[in-house]
């Protein structure tokens, strides 16, 4: 059973004809194929990615940057935030609280009795309050930036040592000024500190949950490098590779009259590979769902 990228890798020669045949490609170029295509698996493929969830707990650096730190190279998209700071009713739930505390009038504190249709009622007119009082907040997340935006109040930002501007008699001032200070201080100006007064949505402290796509670490579930699609897929990478490397020595006639045809071979292999990814999209890729990143 495949389990790791040499397995994978030896499987490929084997299938090819290796070692009864010579197969012209560099182990370089072996694993700069087993890449791209475990790239393109991870995209694309729903074995290659899981639905998961990250905990993440804001500092006070993430307020004065005014992102989230995101590791792209695991997170293929993000499909929305929950906030877990202070709620508008501290901690009160506004749909088990009402019917736990509320339609229960038992000292033994057990469930109220309730039918399912006036739950479910309840329970929809629990989530409009919820999303009135306290609507979502939009999200940008590009896996290539590292970040994680968010549109909303970050309040202060109050994190790194700085300088304040300020003006006294049309003359420039910076508070904390000392001469001869090898300190180097960043300065911040007067709208860097705008909506310092109101309630920010956030406070260091607070944590946050994300809901992503994670894409699966074929080193940490070996698993992955057994996938039929991969690896049916990686053979016709290498194939192509093969014949891109013989493509130079088209029309060459070896001993014994053998001719080598790199083009043929290249035709060959990209045929296999229209046919695999049309597989992907259609077989092997989850329904279309929303997410950034």
């Amino acid at each position: 059973m495949i389990k790791t990228r040499e397995d994978l890798i030896q499987w490929a020669l084997r299938s090819l004809g290796h070692p009864m045949i010579h197969i012209n490609v560099t182990a370089e170029q072996l694993e700069d194929r087993l890449d791209d295509t475990l790239e393109l698996f991870q995209e694309y493929n729903l074995g290659g990615t899981n639905r998961d969830y990250i905990r993440y707990q804001v500092s006070e650096e993430d307020i004065y940057n005014q992102y989230i730190p995101i590791d792209g190279s695991s997170i293929l998209g993000i499909m929305r935030l929950i906030p877990l700071s202070r709620g508008i009713f501290g901690n009160v739930d506004l749909v088990f609280d009402p019917i736990y505390h509320l339609l229960n009038a038992a000292t033994d504190r057990s469930w109220a009795s309730i039918d399912l249709t006036s739950y479910t009622m309840f329970r929809q007119y629990g989530e409009v309050l919820d999303l009135i009082l306290k609507p979502k907040h939009n999200v940008r997340f590009n896996r290539y930036q590292n970040k994680l935006f968010i549109d909303w109040n970050w309040g202060a930002r109050d994190w790194r040592p700085a300088n304040i501007i300020t003006e006294n008699d049309q003359n420039l001032l910076t508070e904390e000024d000392k001469i001869d200070d090898s300190v180097d201080y960043q300065l911040q100006f007067v709208d860097e500190f705008a909506g310092a007064d109101s309630k920010a949505d956030i406070e260091p402290g607070d944590f946050i949950i994300l809901e992503c796509f994670k894409v699966l670490d074929p080193e940490e579930y070996p698993g992955v490098y057994g996938d039929r699609w991969l690896k049916e897929y990686f053979k016709a990478k290498v194939k192509y590779q093969w014949g891109q490397n013989l493509s130079k020595y088209s029309g060459m006639t070896l001993p014994g009259n053998v001719q080598l045809d790199g083009n043929a071979m290249i035709n060959d292999a990209q045929a296999e590979l229209d046919k695999l990814k049309e597989q992907l999209y259609t077989d092997y890729s989850e329904p279309l769902t929303f997410f950034i990143g």
